[in-house]
């Protein structure tokens, strides 16, 4: 069940004129259970990103980038989920099942007080019994740390992860991955006094009591009836409609790209949405009660750090795809807010303010407090007088002779 003020998933506005191109979308997604959302990647954002986290764990190579677009190969993909659990900021997502459906099945699990036991379904067809008490997943690699902290919150007195199937996988590749993620939900929990409540076991440790918890696969609403349902709705309630289906709404495709094939994106096409993994990662924290230190190092939110060498280009703040970074004016002072909170640890800021700047006056650390996060602290990491810094309002024609401290006289993007 959803935590009060922690909508799991995030659902941009569509149109009802796309919603014949949403249809053919969706019955593509259905097929290898990723959903495809570029406008969130920051490879997509920003030219100069570097992040390869999805591609460097798919183990069939089906992830590839266009100037202008994040695909996944239908005929490469097997649906494993490894590129969303490793997305920063759920540019790709796995749709069956969802985060919603995961975390309603471990809080139904929890709330029983047995442990959450994942499988795969190649594991399932070596041992038919583990269907009695397991959740079933595409693949071990599919369960991110958000889902595990969260069947620790919920009441599970641990999380097994069954690797028993992952010997000559196809996918098995991903097993390492699957390793890494436990490895990263057990340092969390540690931060709580909970250590080592997450495993990976070679065979379920099935309970004869256990009940699985029922998971509404994606494919259960027909496309048809969904495309009834959707022409007679407003696009509030579509977008609503088609996240029940898919497991998250879909902002942008080929198709729809070369329906708008005219249209100029601008930085306000771009979202700036905490991705709802993080926030249910967030909110499972909290339920664990007080951490037993007040700070500790991770890879999921960071804290950032701008120096005195800052000249204001709010680069970092544009194209910040948390909203993590904020502009803010106090009468003749201008700044940059930051709440960690709503870092992804994509580290875009960075990049950008050391490569595309080359002001390298923005530097990150992986410490973080927990009272920050958890209270959604927002911290003030600069603040100058306005007529120092670069006013967000000139060309960037203007704003590149500031830096440089000399005229540019052309600039080509």
């Amino acid at each position: 069940m959803p935590i009060a003020g922690y909508p799991l998933l995030v659902v941009e506005e569509i149109t009802i004129s796309r919603l014949d191109v949403l249809i053919k979308m969706i019955s593509r997604l259905e097929d290898r259970g990723i959903a495809v959302q570029a406008r969130r990647c920051t490879r997509l954002r920003h030219r100069i990103a570097t992040c390869t986290r999805c591609s460097d764990v798919c183990p069939t190579a089906a992830i590839q980038w266009g100037e202008s677009t994040l695909e996944v190969n239908p005929a490469k993909c097997t649906g494993c989920g490894a590129c969303a659990t490793v997305c920063p900021t759920s540019a790709l997502s796995a749709v069956s099942p969802n985060d919603t459906q995961l975390s309603a099945a471990v809080e139904a699990v929890g709330t029983q007080g047995r442990s959450a036991i994942f499988i795969c379904g190649r594991y399932l067809k070596l041992n038919k019994r583990a269907g009695a008490g397991a959740i079933l997943v595409p693949c071990i690699a599919r369960v991110d740390e958000s889902i595990m902290i969260g069947a620790v919150a919920a009441g599970s007195p641990g999380v097994q992860l069954v690797e028993g199937a992952c010997g000559g996988c196809p996918q098995g590749a991903a097993h390492k991955l699957a390793e890494t993620t436990v490895t990263a939900a057990n340092a969390l929990l540690e931060g709580w006094g909970k250590p080592d409540l997450v495993q990976l076991m070679a065979d379920a440790a099935l309970e004869k009591e256990n009940n699985p918890p029922k998971i509404a696969q994606a494919g259960e609403v027909s496309r048809r009836g969904l495309f009834m349902l959707l022409r007679g709705k407003t696009a509030e309630v579509a977008s609503g409609a088609i996240a029940n289906v898919a497991g998250t709404a879909i902002l942008s495709s080929d198709e729809i790209a070369k329906e708008s094939r005219n249209q100029v994106l601008s930085l306000a096409d771009y979202p700036r949405l905490v991705p709802g993994k993080r926030r249910y990662l967030l909110a499972s924290l909290a339920r664990l009660g007080k951490p037993v230190g007040p700070e500790a190092e991770t890879a999921f939110w960071a804290n950032v750090r701008i120096g005195e060498t800052c000249v204001g280009c709010h680069g970092c703040v544009d194209f910040c795809p948390s909203g993590a970074l904020a502009k803010f004016e106090n009468g003749d002072k201008s700044g940059i807010a930051f709440r960690s909170a709503r870092c992804t640890g994509c580290h875009l800021c960075e990049e950008i303010c050391h490569k595309a700047m080359r002001n390298e006056c923005l530097q990150i650390s992986q410490t973080v407090r927990w009272e920050a996060l958890l209270q959604e602290e927002t911290t003030i990491v600069m603040l100058d007088d306005k007529r120092d810094l670069i006013d967000p309002a000139e060309t960037m024609q203007d704003k590149l002779s500031k830096l440089l401290g000399a005229p540019v006289t052309t600039y080509s993007a």
